[in-house]
């Protein structure tokens, strides 16, 4: 007896500290009490508000947005935009000027498609321009043709030349003169416009005719068209247990160590993952900072965002005047002209070459085909000049007029732009920005 004690001690002991198998002999199982203990202190805690819990690793998330945004800015395509400005045109075709001065030089140039003609207040300046050295003369034909004699192959450098020329006449008379009227035949596309406009600006020798204005000629009115639930908890808790009086007696109870290691393996096995209260962004804000500050970088080098598609692509002019962004948006598409920020078209369209020939269709118009006047568009626009004066007068601003953004498919004919053009003149609007995208010089 005196030997067995110790024994059994020593083997409880060994069997508690290893955390194994069942009681040895002569050691009592853990009781229900023991057991409900020790499921009610092996259960995790729920975090208070304000304990640290853990993070969420957004590494592998970074690198993919990285890879996916340096995707993304090396495919971007940057246009970059630039503006003409003018004046609404007149119907009058007198140009710039309001009254014919004799003593100035009154340019006006003519485009048509096998070239480009001069015309000043002393006449049709002849073929040539003198090219050859020669005086420059005054006879009738076209004063620079085409290079190759293929319609629309405007011949830029001798464009450049001959208004060139035009300043030195007369021992550079007309040296200070910097206006000139342009005007096209009604089926001439707009980028081919804006190629002479750019050919008339400046040359290497420096400015040439850079203030213009866009005049109509009879070519442009000859023609009239026919007609035609809560989420779920789970009570916890100690389960019931047995007294210790009553019919049967009190079970025994296991030792402390025997308890304690039943205890330490119920806590390991229902161990579980501290939940994710708190994601640390600061590397992600980091990112995003950078990536903001460089797309904020390259859009400052283009202050209007134009989506260009098949149906609509700005012209190519080698200006660099940066565009602004003050006034109504007037787009003219292949298929429909839109203002402001409306999706819903003002006038649609089937085929814009042929309303080279046609203008727009005569149940647009005010007085019958042959009218500049766009009715749909007019009504528009003075309901945008209508704000535009409110907010001008508010702002203590120039209330008299406002302006428009030009922004039309290259290949739109001069008879439909000088018809939308018009329209806005009629509506007030006196100033107009013709947005364009920057390109080579030619010529």
């Amino acid at each position: 007896m005196s030997q067995s004690g110790p024994a059994s001690q020593s083997g409880a002991m060994g069997s508690g500290g290893s955390g194994g198998g069942g009681p040895p002999t002569g050691e009592p199982a853990l009781s229900p009490a023991q057991r409900s203990k020790i499921r009610r202190l092996a259960q995790g805690a729920d975090a208070e508000p304000g304990d640290e819990g853990g993070e969420l690793n957004i590494i592998p998330y970074l690198d993919i947005i990285t890879n996916v945004l340096v995707f993304v800015l090396a495919s971007v395509t940057v246009t970059f935009l630039t503006q003409l400005d003018t004046t609404p045109p007149s119907s009058g075709g007198k140009g710039v000027k309001n009254a014919m001065d004799l003593d100035a030089l009154n340019l006006a140039v003519i485009i048509v498609d096998d070239g480009v003609s001069f015309k000043t207040s002393f006449g049709n300046i002849a073929p040539g321009c003198g090219d050859e050295g020669g005086q420059v003369g005054v006879r009738k034909g076209i004063t620079v043709p085409n290079k190759s004699g293929d319609k629309f192959d405007y011949d830029l450098a001798g464009i450049k030349r001959c208004a060139r020329a035009l300043k030195t006449v007369e021992e550079g008379k007309f040296a200070d003169e910097t206006q000139v009227a342009v005007t096209a035949s009604r089926n001439i596309e707009y980028k081919h416009l804006i190629a002479v406009l750019d050919a008339l600006r400046n040359d290497k020798d420096g400015e040439l005719f850079p203030e213009f204005a866009l005049a109509v000629s009879s070519d442009l009115l000859g023609y009239r068209p026919p007609v035609e639930g809560a989420a779920m908890t789970q009570p916890t808790g100690p389960g019931p247990s047995i007294g210790s009086t009553g019919r049967r007696p009190a079970p025994p109870k296991a030792s402390v160590v025997r308890f304690k290691a039943a205890l330490r393996k119920a806590k390991r096995r229902n161990q579980r993952e501290p939940e994710i209260d708190f994601l640390n962004i600061t590397a992600m804000l980091d990112l995003m900072t950078i990536i903001l500050v460089f797309v904020l970088k390259s859009l400052a080098t283009s202050t209007t965002a134009i989506p260009q598609n098949e149906d609509l692509q700005l012209p190519v002019s080698f200006m660099t005047k940066e565009p602004g962004e003050d006034g109504v948006i007037i787009r003219i598409s292949k298929t429909q002209i839109t203002v402001g920020e409306d999706a819903e078209p003002v006038v649609t369209y089937a085929d814009i070459h042929q309303l080279g020939q046609t203008g727009l269709d005569a149940r647009f118009k005010r007085n019958g085909p042959n009218d500049l006047f766009i009715m749909p568009l007019s009504t528009i626009l003075q309901r945008y000049r209508e704000n535009d004066k409110r907010f001008r007068e508010a702002k203590g601003k120039d209330a008299s007029t406002s302006d428009a953004i030009i922004i039309a498919d290259e290949t739109t004919p001069y008879r439909l732009l000088f018809e939308v053009l018009y329209t806005a003149g009629q509506c007030e609007f006196g100033h107009y920005h013709l947005l364009l995208r920057t390109g080579d010089k030619k010529g």
